[in-house]
């Protein structure tokens, strides 16, 4: 394993793409994992970078995330089994504590129809699966009587649980990954590791799985030489990646480089090496910051004024014509704020949305690519078809909701089944529209998915000549600019 690290005004994103560059050139293929918070961000900069600032595609260099790694490897294969939402684990678990005998859960019995309880115990089980531990684990914290009912309860779910395709992709692939199901795929790969201080135990149990399995690991990280020789870290600002570094030393073979940065001298460098004297107590009164344009410094009472001072400044930069999606608050404590921040942002009529970590399974893009991948696979089948078609992403100027919804009530009447059948022409003139201009024979999905197997980068370019022809480009910044223009910026950062 490689540990690169930096000063924290360093250029981290570039000695990692060189080293991706290095390896490219040597005949390896990269992952590039990055933080889910940064994941889009981080992607079109470490391909911009690559690509000596033009924006494209790379098929040696994949940006993604270490949750989403298993999609790599099983392209989520459909077992045929329903997937549970959260209100279908919290019903489940109701579903189960019935089931249960009092004398099996005696303390517990009289709170099995308690929505409060059913939702502790569902939010307990999604932290022991994340933690990688398991119902007998909580024994080890305290070996009473209601952690054994607790065990009872949570070996019973898991029993009901099997008949549902609710299995915990990551550790499935780090099952797969541990018995060399995938060491001749893996051997060629190498991780590069970017933007993270800590990693949770399933991340962790993840990364010692595949550290035997991949070619090398590179971790970039920031951290001073300062910092990293310190004999005393608490309280220092690199102390969360240089701890890192120090319990990776302990399981792993370490190669550690430091990038220096030459070109870098600002008042933000400055400022970083400050923060850093300040942490480590070798501040002293010679140490002044610069004046800048671009910084400033408050100093206030207590948290409640500090909130009511960033809401002031944002009126302020609204009355200069800032806009509202040019301004982004950094929270050190999104719990702490959970009170007071929407109260005095609502007293300043400021609208806001918490910018955390989504699900992208049910975006309208992602939906759209699933089904366009099962149209193919499965030969056209009505439900993969009106799947693509109800995302309103791929659509006609001429062609409406209605349109959509006249064309499945047609197709249903007559049973349509398979690609030849939807080459016949329909007798209802809006259910023809929408057959004869996004699926028919001259449509642009047939032209995409119509293609003989060819090489990846005509592929791509089919693709993208599918994603303006269908519209789907300009749909989809439609879908933007109006929620910017309802005020919903949440939907709009999607």
């Amino acid at each position: 394993m490689k540990v690169i690290h930096t000063d924290i005004y360093g250029h981290l994103t570039d000695f990692l793409v060189d080293e991706a560059r290095d390896h490219i050139a040597a005949g390896k293929k990269i992952f590039h994992i990055v933080p889910s918070s940064l994941s889009f961000e981080k992607e079109k900069e470490i391909l911009t970078r690559f690509n000596a600032g033009q924006d494209g595609a790379l098929f040696d260099l994949t940006v993604t995330r270490l949750k989403q790694l298993p999609w790599y490897f099983d392209k989520n294969q459909d077992n045929g089994r329903k997937t549970l939402s959260t209100i279908g684990l919290a019903m489940l678990m109701r579903q189960t504590l019935k089931q249960l005998s009092d004398d099996q859960i005696p303390i517990y019995r009289f709170m099995r129809d308690k929505q409060g309880f059913i939702t502790q115990l569902v939010s307990l089980y999604h932290e022991l699966t994340a933690a990688n531990l398991m119902s007998e684990d909580l024994l080890l914290a305290a070996d009473s009587q209601k952690n054994q009912e607790l065990i009872h309860i949570f070996d019973a779910f898991e029993y009901q649980l099997g008949q549902f395709s609710n299995d915990n992709k990551l550790q499935v692939f780090i099952d797969s990954i541990v018995n060399d199901e995938l060491t001749e795929a893996l051997q060629d790969y190498i991780l590069i590791i970017e933007g993270y201080s800590r990693f949770s135990a399933e991340e962790m149990t993840l990364i010692d799985a595949l550290s035997s399995r991949v070619s090398d690991i590179v971790l970039g990280i920031y951290a001073s030489k300062k910092a990293i020789s310190a004999t005393f870290i608490d309280g220092n600002v690199y102390q969360q990646s240089v701890e890192l570094m120090q319990m990776l030393a302990q399981k792993y073979e370490l190669t550690v480089v430091y990038k220096k940065n030459n070109d870098v001298d600002n008042t933000f460098t400055d400022l970083s090496r400050l923060m850093e004297k300040s942490s480590d107590f070798t501040l002293t009164e010679s140490d002044k910051l610069a004046k800048h344009d671009g910084l400033e410094i408050w100093q206030v009472v207590n948290h409640k004024e500090e909130i009511e001072h960033v809401a002031k400044q944002i009126r302020q930069l609204l009355f200069e014509g800032v806009q509202y999606q040019d301004i982004l608050v950094l929270l050190g404590d999104v719990a702490s704020d959970r009170i007071l921040l929407p109260e005095i942002f609502k007293t300043y009529d400021i609208p806001f949305f918490y910018a955390q970590e989504k699900s992208m399974k049910d975006h309208p893009l992602i939906v759209l690519v699933e089904a366009l991948l099962k149209i193919k696979t499965n030969h056209y089948q009505l439900n993969d078809v009106l799947n693509l078609l109800k995302t309103e992403l791929y659509t006609d100027s001429q062609l409406n909701l209605q349109d959509v919804y006249k064309f499945e009530y047609c197709s249903l009447q007559r049973n349509i089944k398979g690609r030849t059948k939807f080459a016949q022409e329909f007798e209802d003139f809006r259910a023809e529209k929408v057959r004869s201009s996004l699926i028919g024979p001259a449509s642009p999905l047939q032209i995409l998915l119509g293609s003989q197997p060819q090489k990846g980068q005509n592929w791509v370019k089919k693709f993208q000549t599918f994603l303006e022809n269908g519209q789907v480009k300009e749909k989809n910044e439609q879908l933007y600019f109006d929620a910017e223009a309802a005020g919903n910026f949440e939907k709009a950062s999607e």
